[in-house]
C-alpha cells in the first residue's frame, strides 16, 4: 500500500498505491481540510492507466508547497513528480 501523508495547516494530504505485488500498481492522491478520512474518501487515481506506478511519497518544498513523487515500471522505467496546487 505504501501510504504517505502530510499536514499543512488545516490541509491533510494523503497518497498511496494500490495493486498487486508485481505489475499492476496505481497511485492515488486525496486532500481535505476536514481530516484524513475525508482526504481518503475524496481521493482519485493520479497515475496513468496501464502503468505500473509504485511507492508514492509526499514532501514539502522550500516555499512550503507540497510535492508528490513516484516510480513507474514496465517497458520504460521512470520517476514522476509534481508540485501540488494547494491554496493556503
Amino acid at each position: 500500500m505504501a501510504p504517505s501523508f502530510s499536514v499543512r495547516g488545516p490541509l491533510w494530504i494523503i497518497t498511496w498505491m494500490e495493486g498487486d505485488l508485481r505489475t499492476k500498481g496505481r497511485v492515488h492522491l486525496g486532500s481535505s481540510r476536514t481530516g484524513l478520512s475525508d482526504a481518503v474518501a475524496h481521493a482519485s487515481e493520479l497515475s496513468q492507466p496501464g502503468v505500473n506506478a509504485r511507492d508514492p511519497k509526499l514532501a514539502m518544498g522550500r516555499e512550503g508547497a507540497p510535492w508528490i513523487v513516484w516510480g513507474e515500471f514496465g517497458k520504460e522505467l521512470g520517476v514522476r513528480f509534481a508540485a501540488l496546487a494547494c491554496p493556503p
